[in-house]
């Protein structure tokens, strides 16, 4: 069970082929349990949702994967991202960043760019997650992005000057604390109602594109299986995160 003064361990890296798979190894074999964080200062193979690689230039930004202790219903696991997405959001906003939004399912936007991203693994046992490797890469100090199907931002980019990558990690870390302890008092429907207060285009006419082609529709809600609910030529819609893409 987590608390609220829970502690993390924070173990920095150089170079890591992924701060995620890192934590996996770590977690199975047994030589952390709860609270150790994997900074480092490079991925070689770091991903992102749909199985993209993470671009970024080495020692520019924040790149880390922070194992929890959950203890989480498997069929309630979406709310772990929408824990982890708020902690973000929250973090952002402390950093008098304007326009910050939480894109379904766990992008963090800043005026329609992409700032930061999360990769969330889970180790089962029976129906509950037992711990989480949570997987984080905030765009920092970095200027260019040429690899990016979407735009992107950074700290840098928005505010004006270079940010100390330590500082802001051991900043960010209450924001999480904060976050999975409400997870784990059971306020599912205060986490939710939060996380449709910043979803990027929620209740918003927006284009989409799924497997019959382009479409206007409107985000109306998240399913408890994290499915975002779309309103789609007067009918509600399932999606799952392949299955629908937003047109920027």
């Amino acid at each position: 069970m987590l608390s609220s003064d829970f502690q993390f361990i924070i173990h920095r890296f150089n170079c890591l082929e992924s701060t995620n798979s890192y934590a996996l190894q770590q977690l199975h074999a047994k030589k952390v349990v709860n609270g150790g964080v994997f900074w480092s200062l490079e991925q070689l193979k770091g991903q992102g949702q749909r199985g993209e690689n993470w671009q970024s230039d080495k020692g520019k930004n924040l790149l880390f994967s922070v194992v929890a202790g959950v203890n989480l219903r498997v069929e309630m696991q979406f709310y772990l991202s929408k824990a982890v997405a708020l902690a973000l959001y929250y973090f952002i906003d402390s950093l008098s960043v304007a326009n910050a939004s939480i894109k379904w399912p766990n992008d963090l936007l800043v005026a329609g760019q992409k700032i930061a991203g999360i990769l969330i693994q889970n180790s089962i046992q029976g129906s509950k997650i037992q711990h989480a490797v949570i997987g984080i890469g905030l765009n920092v100090n970095q200027t260019v992005f040429e690899k990016y199907k979407r735009k992107a931002t950074s700290l840098k980019l928005i505010k004006g000057e270079e940010f100390d990558l330590e500082e802001l990690l051991q900043q960010f870390l209450p924001f999480l604390s904060e976050q999975l302890v409400e997870l784990q008092k059971g306020n599912f429907k205060k986490i939710n109602q939060n996380y449709l207060n910043h979803l990027y285009g929620f209740q918003s006419l927006m284009q989409f594109k799924d497997k019959e082609g382009a479409f206007s529709g409107q985000i109306i809600g998240i399913a408890e299986s994290g499915h975002l609910q779309v309103s789609k030529s007067g009918e509600v819609k399932e999606y799952d995160l392949k299955e629908l893409e937003f047109c920027f």
